[in-house]
């Protein structure tokens, strides 16, 4: 289990827990950049 925390689009904390993708699955994140910059994103596993 993967996940990505992408604070500009999932606010604090970053959405990791929303944003799981298990072994085998696809996943498509979509947001509206409404800001000019970077848009900085991580994974962070929670403890299995």
């Amino acid at each position: 289990m993967h996940n990505i925390d992408f604070h500009a689009s999932t606010g604090a904390l970053g959405g990791g827990a929303l944003t799981k993708v298990a072994p085998g699955e696809e996943v498509v994140l979509r947001f509206k950049a409404n800001k000019p910059g970077t848009y900085v994103y991580h994974c962070a596993l929670v403890a299995l």
